[in-house]
């Protein structure tokens, strides 16, 4: 990620508007936005889905935000993700992974997170989990006592 030498407050030249993040350490994460899964969102039109996550890779792109996308079961019933996202952020990187998670689950992040506690940024992303969804803060409590954990077997 680029840095900025400057942290900025507005978004525009004439130092109007509050910029609510930083380009510069942001990422996106676009998990699940296959083509067969859209068609079981019911509380929005597909075609305002579709336009909003082209809205978002269109963004990164200019403001060139790190995408990254990852799918379950993207050569099975879920199909593929849906184009826009190549078409308008080339520069996602998809990270596969081993088996699905509920997408109808709203706990799917958290349970991914918790499989994956001996990641070197998982107290990061436990603390962005929680600043992005209040009502799961006890992920960063989880993730300390998931780390404390051997240190206590090994007493």
């Amino acid at each position: 990620m680029r840095s900025s030498p400057v942290p900025k407050t507005s978004i525009l030249a004439s130092g109007g508007g509050a910029m609510l993040m930083d380009p510069a350490d942001t990422v996106i994460l676009l998990l699940d936005h296959q083509s067969g899964l859209f068609q079981t969102v019911k509380d929005i039109p597909v075609a305002d889905l579709r336009r909003n996550v082209e809205m978002i890779a269109r963004l990164a792109s200019l403001l060139q935000i790190p995408v990254i996308t990852t799918a379950s079961e993207p050569a099975g019933s879920n199909g593929p993700l849906i184009p826009e996202i190549a078409l308008h952020a080339p520069h996602a990187v998809y990270v596969p992974r081993k088996g699905g998670v509920k997408p109808t689950s709203p706990n799917a992040p958290l349970s991914e997170l918790h499989r994956t506690w001996v990641r070197p940024e998982a107290g990061k992303l436990a603390m962005l989990y929680g600043l992005a969804a209040p009502n799961h803060a006890a992920v960063i409590e989880s993730y300390v006592r998931a780390r404390q954990a051997p240190r206590a077997a090994a007493v």
